[in-house]
């Protein structure tokens, strides 16, 4: 995301020549990111600008920007074109990072485009006026080569980091999309959310439109700032009724994923059902509905009209265009998932999810309120009936995040609260018995455990049998919980809880 990532969690079976490409990745973690978009144009220009080769749509924001690419690109496919995506982090391998068409760059993809890009970054780290090309800018260069190599004809790229000058802004999009804007970053985004706005605002591109997605007011008026000084049309979704032009309402949000009605500015209504678990994600389903349904008279375009079809600027073709949108969307989505957001382990009262900062916190919350309605407190704080479901949650994060209003969010929903730490991530993680300490300002029962699956194995020990585990705090954390798992390390009831200890 930032350029100083680990690749390789949970370990990464394959070929040597992709062991050696992701080691050289591992091994540009040592340099930290900086500003500008000279080192990934360099790259560009000497792989032929790839990105030149496809259409794209640019996705920027604090929170929901990798479920609304997912859900974008998942539409484009239904449409019939082909599509790559790009997002970051991974959780467990760097494969998935880039995508064409639902699949991970393969083996021999990556260790190919790696060798290519190689020369040309250590090139560019001999000449002063370039430098050296940080992570996150040599996976950008490999994924544009690996989406032109492959004939994609459309790419959902998602920003790693603010957006001005993130390596994904060399594109000229179709459409620009803004999801919410939070805290997040701040020592190098800004420490006000209209200083963060401003650098999301970045991604925006003459005449060309942009969806922004509900926000907050400051940030609000920063970006329609930034897009008319651009010349650039607002598409603004809000929650209805609002007056805007796309205004959507949440149907239902269960386990199983969250339905909703949008309603579109020529006066069309879709009900849409998005597979991603969290009332959240109707906010992130809605933009990512907007973008393709601004995008339907291209996409229609790209099929070929039936013959005899009324022009998309009448009335009929309007309509024939978001009846064909509706069907993409429901295609598309049908069967969708984004792991580690609201992800529950199959077969397993244990939920995972990535939030890791205040607003995404708060977007967990209200999910597990919503998904536990039955407490006597609103959420999953176990009261004198035995049979409510009590929540315990396994949180660590990175000691350069915002923990308090975190924590704040979260452990009061919580019957206990078990902190610990992942294994690797871009920065220190906070120390478990730190957390402990500040979660206890929050709920009275804390516990810490110094390695993941020991804080999993201790809250599983210490629920019922109807009680659920949330995992959550770092995505860092999350794909390293799943890595272990899928790897075969195994926890269950009864299990020692190792070096646990209460605090």
């Amino acid at each position: 995301m930032t350029g100083n990532e680990p690749v390789a969690a949970g370990g990464t079976e394959g070929t040597a020549a992709a062991e050696r490409a992701l080691a050289y990745l591992a091994d540009l973690a040592r340099f930290g990111a900086r500003p500008g978009l000279e080192r990934i144009a360099y790259l560009a220009e000497r792989l032929g600008n790839p990105h030149r080769a496809f259409r794209s749509v640019h996705v920027a924001g604090t929170n929901g920007k990798g479920s609304t690419a997912t859900a974008v690109a998942a539409a484009l496919r239904a449409a019939g074109a082909r599509v790559g995506l790009y997002t970051s982090p991974h959780l467990i391998r760097f494969h998935e990072r880039i995508q064409v068409d639902g699949e991970p760059i393969d083996d021999e993809s990556l260790a190919a485009g790696v060798e290519r890009i190689r020369p040309w970054a250590e090139e560019a780290a001999a000449d002063p006026a370039v430098g050296r090309p940080t992570q996150f800018e040599v996976g950008t260069a490999l994924a544009f080569d690996h989406f032109a190599r492959k004939g994609v004809e459309w790419a959902v790229l998602e920003v790693g980091l603010g957006g001005r000058w993130d390596a994904t802004n060399l594109v000229t999009p179709e459409l620009s999309v803004i999801t919410p804007i939070g805290h997040d970053h701040v020592e190098v985004l800004g420490g006000s959310l209209e200083a963060i706005a401003a650098e999301k605002a970045g991604i925006i591109k003459p005449g060309r439109p942009v969806v922004l997605a509900p926000q907050p007011p400051g940030a609000l008026e920063v970006l329609e700032a930034r897009a008319a000084e651009m010349g650039s049309p607002v598409e603004r979704v809000a929650e209805g009724p609002s007056g805007e032009a796309f205004t959507y309402r949440l149907l239902d949000a269960s386990l199983a994923g969250t339905r909703f009605r949008l309603e579109t500015p020529w006066r069309t209504s879709l009900e849409l059902e998005l597979p991603l678990a969290g009332p959240h994600q109707a906010a992130n389903g809605a933009t990512a509905a907007a973008a393709v349904l601004l995008l339907a008279p291209e996409l229609a375009a790209g099929a070929g009209p039936p013959a005899g079809a009324p022009s998309p600027n009448e009335p009929a073709g309007r309509r024939a265009l978001d009846e064909a949108a509706a069907r993409w969307l429901a295609e598309g989505w049908r069967g969708l998932r984004w792991p580690g957001r609201l992800e529950v382990l199959r077969g397993e009262r244990v939920i995972l999810d990535g939030a890791h900062n205040p607003e995404g916190a708060q977007a967990l919350a209200r999910a597990l309120v919503s998904l536990f309605p039955s407490s006597p407190r609103g959420g999953a704080v176990p009261g004198p009936d035995p049979g409510v479901p009590a929540l315990f949650l396994v949180f660590g994060c990175l000691s350069d995040k915002a923990v308090e209003p975190m924590l704040q969010a979260l452990a009061p929903l919580a019957a206990g609260v078990v902190a610990t730490r992942p294994r690797e991530s871009r920065t220190p993680p906070a120390a478990p018995a730190s957390l402990a300490a500040l979660a206890g300002r929050f709920t009275e029962r804390v516990w810490s455990a110094d390695d993941a699956l020991d804080a999993l194995r201790l809250a599983d020990g210490l629920r019922g049998p109807r009680d659920w585990i949330c995992v959550c705090g770092s995505l860092y954390l999350v794909g390293e919980v799943k890595a272990r798992l899928g790897a075969g390390e195994v926890w269950f009831r009864g299990r020692s809880a190792g070096k646990a200890r209460e605090v």
